[in-house]
């Protein structure tokens, strides 16, 4: 029933349609060729749509309806679009053409009540289908069309190139990666030995972080480009104190593997205390393990001295707690603190204490430099 009314309201309703290869076609009801002055009219109404593209510029109308029918804004605007199109023919008729505003909105009231129903036409066809009072107001307080059709081209561009904008800036950053995504990545990247990841909401979102973001993908590109002129070396350390490679990540994550001084202004993504070296030690903890820090002589910047006293450290962490995410959030917030937390709460799920707020976000920015250290095509 819808289909034949909206066959009927076409037939009783002028409009114009270009057919690639076919031509362009103006269309008049049988019931206007009675009338020579609204025949007139009407066929240069359409015959003006021509002139306007509007019947090229409805196909590309018909392929963002498309891609985004789904946004009702976006809807709006194809309306709004569509509408602004027989406004534009109006006032080229009545303001250009010397057409009689009189006759013209005549016309425009006699088409309308030919068709009492609000149909619209099909894709790719544009005719008299808009409001007719809005129209014919316009007619007599004619807005000057330069402007009309000027606003209606940015806003076609901003609403076109605002989504395409919006994907490739998407493309760029790289998709995210779902809970599901991330634990089965970390299963398929388990060694024997290795440093374990317990993937958990916290590590997802680190994860993503690195992914999505500018500021993570830089940083972690960077870190991996630094990590070759030193992994060998790194690596052949933490295997002589049989410590896991993943350990790699803690560097990473807190310098980049660059060799900073504690000065540096460059980027961190460990929160708490700044160090110096590639494995970020602060003064104290430095000393503490065998490296000379004073005036004119920090050995937190020699790579291998400071990684021989990190793989101690390591070591002398795991051993206290025997839970490597422990041992990172003690590498980070210090052992005191750890401690205490255990104590207040009795409880040892690193998970558990980083959604409460008992300890910090460390352990998960690690564990996800350990995905990326075994997924680097995540960056890509």
């Amino acid at each position: 029933e819808r289909l034949v009314g909206s066959e009927m309201c076409i037939r009783d309703r002028a409009f114009s349609v270009w057919f690639p290869g076919g031509g362009a076609w103006a269309v008049v009801p049988a019931t206007v060729l009675e009338d020579a002055e609204a025949l007139r009219l009407t066929v240069r109404h359409e015959l003006q749509h021509h002139r306007q593209r509007d019947t090229v510029l409805a196909y590309a109308r018909l392929g963002f309806d498309s891609a985004f029918f789904w946004n009702p804004f976006a809807r709006a605007f194809s309306r709004w679009l569509a509408e602004r199109q027989e406004f534009a023919c109006d006032e080229a008729l009545v303001t250009v053409k010397h057409v009689s505003a009189e006759a013209y909105a005549r016309c425009l009231l006699q088409a309308s009540l030919r068709v009492p129903g609000a149909f619209s036409l099909p894709a790719g066809v544009t005719g008299m289908s808009h409001p007719t009072v809005r129209r014919i107001r316009m007619v007599f307080q004619p807005r000057p069309r330069s402007s009309v059709r000027t606003l209606g081209l940015s806003l076609s561009l901003a609403l076109v190139l605002a989504p395409l904008a919006l994907w490739a800036q998407g493309a760029v950053r790289g998709r995210a990666v779902s809970l599901t995504e991330a634990r089965t990545l970390a299963d398929a990247g388990r060694k024997e030995g290795d440093l374990p990841v317990v993937v958990d909401a916290a590590v997802v979102e680190q994860l993503n972080k690195f992914v999505t973001t500018q500021k993570g993908r830089d940083f972690m590109r960077k870190a991996l480009a630094n990590l070759q002129a030193h992994r060998e070396a790194m690596t052949g350390t933490l295997r002589s104190r049989s410590l896991p490679e993943g350990l790699l990540a803690v560097a990473m994550v807190e310098s980049a593997v660059s060799n900073l001084p504690e000065t540096s202004r460059e980027p961190s993504m460990a929160p708490g205390q700044r160090g110096a070296g590639v494995w970020m030690f602060i003064p104290e903890t430095a000393r503490r393990y065998g490296l000379k820090v004073e005036a004119g002589r920090d050995e937190r910047l020699d790579v291998a001295r400071e990684t021989e006293a990190a793989a101690t450290l390591f070591q002398a962490l795991y051993a206290r707690y025997g839970d490597w995410r422990l041992a990172l959030a003690a590498y980070n917030q210090g052992e005191g603190v750890v401690d205490r937390v255990i104590a207040e709460t009795g409880v040892r799920d690193v998970s558990e204490l980083v959604r409460t707020g008992k300890l910090n976000g460390y352990t998960a920015t690690v564990q996800a430099g350990v995905l990326l250290l075994r997924n680097p095509h995540l960056l890509d």
